[in-house]
């Protein structure tokens, strides 16, 4: 390996890939247990400082040189014998994109890896540490050390999936992962199968893992599409706690509704190292015996209908036109104006409005004719059901 040697700045990684520059250029070879042989030239100007080979793919940690005589630090990555550019390490662009920042700096390049990670020292304006996600391609700025340039990062190892640096000048600096300080999760409104059908929403139930210091779990809820929410009680804080509930209708006080949306609220635990989990949100709900009219109507709905005198009616909707709002009102559970002949006592017609939602429907297809009049590809009969909001 004497030729190698020669070379300034070598580093050498398992297998045997051996990184050294020459001038300004840098080279990889790999030795074969007996002999060196050419593996690679790097692109010109680019200048290797560091080299992990992890994973089956070799990363290859340096600076590209400026005009200016900055430079900007970046990293190559070698993969099935094929050059690829990893990317910057720099100011962000306004799209979130790393862009090449220049910087006197050419020394204290470190990098490790752990998981599905690749992460970087960077040392330009202030000391950073990147990761690069080896599943999905991305190249992110994970967390700033120190500001400045006084304390240069010297050395990188990860360690219990957090990265530590040594710092110069002031020692062994800890950055492992920590989580936001609280964060929220909404369900879905939640119904019991029958859409315009309204419950007592009793209890809210949550399985969680073993409460650690500082953790919390809290429920809040709204009946109104998510508008307007409303805490369910205290957060739920007991150490080592694996279950709890929140009672929201007691005997004085019901909460009501055709349906029902939760907020979970996680709070993390002291100084952000852990984090509460949530295995699932389970109701307790009494349904309430309806009450109000109950519609049921056989609509026809053909693609063509006739004037009394017999000709073909071109206004209105198409038979398929029908048939898919009264789907797309049932699988939104859309409110609706219906208008009905209620029973009276006298001769005079009583009409009424009220507001309802499709309860059930049933399709009966026809084989759609080819006629003068509106293009139609589907018509029918349906069998609606509404049922009158209580």
């Amino acid at each position: 390996m004497t030729d190698i040697a020669a070379q300034r700045g070598g580093a050498i990684d398992s297998p045997i890939i051996v990184l050294a520059r020459l001038s300004n250029r840098s080279f990889l070879w790999y030795w074969d247990g007996t002999t060196i042989h050419d593996y690679l030239a790097l692109p010109s100007g680019f200048v290797g400082q560091r080299l992990l080979y992890y994973q089956g793919v070799a990363y290859i940690y340096g600076y590209r040189l400026n005009p200016d005589a900055t430079v900007s630090p970046c990293f190559y990555y070698i993969q099935n014998d094929t050059l690829g550019f990893g990317g910057y390490f720099g100011n962000e662009q306004s799209n979130g994109d790393p862009t090449p920042a220049g910087t006197t700096t050419t020394i204290d390049y470190a990098m490790d890896a752990y998981d599905q990670f690749v992460y970087f020292s960077v040392s330009t304006t202030a000391q950073e540490i990147w990761r690069y996600d080896i599943v999905n391609g991305g190249l992110t700025r994970y967390v700033q050390v120190a500001s400045g340039t006084t304390n240069l990062i010297s050395d990188i190892k990860v360690f219990q999936n957090g990265p530590w640096v040594t710092l110069l000048g002031s020692g062994l600096y800890g950055t492992g992962s920590t989580y936001v300080a609280s964060g929220t999760l909404d369900s879905s409104d939640v119904t019991t199968g029958q859409p315009g059908a309204s419950n007592v929403w009793r209890k809210l139930e949550a399985p969680v893992s073993a409460l650690k210091a500082g953790e919390a779990i809290a429920m809040s809820y709204s009946t109104d599409n998510g508008n307007t929410f409303n805490s369910a009680g205290a957060a739920y804080t007991t150490l080592n706690g694996t279950s709890t509930g929140w009672v929201i209708s007691t005997t004085t006080a019901n909460v009501t509704g055709p349906t029902i949306r939760v907020r979970s609220t996680l709070t993390s635990g002291v100084g952000g190292a852990t984090t509460p989990s949530l295995f699932s949100v389970a109701l307790r709900f009494t349904p309430i015996d309806p009450s109000g009219a109950v519609i049921e109507a056989e609509l026809a709905c053909v693609d063509e209908l006739y004037q009394p005198n017999g000709t073909p009616d071109w206004q209105g909707a198409s038979g398929q036109e029908r048939i898919y709002n009264i789907i797309n009102n049932y699988e939104q559970g859309n409110v609706i104006s219906v208008i009905y002949l209620a029973s009276s006592s006298t001769r005079a017609k009583n009409p009424k409005t009220i507001v309802a939602r499709v309860d059930s429907y049933q399709l009966f297809h026809h084989p759609s004719q080819v006629k003068a009049g509106p293009s139609g590809t589907i018509e029918g009969t349906v069998i609606v059901t509404l049922r009158e909001l209580s």
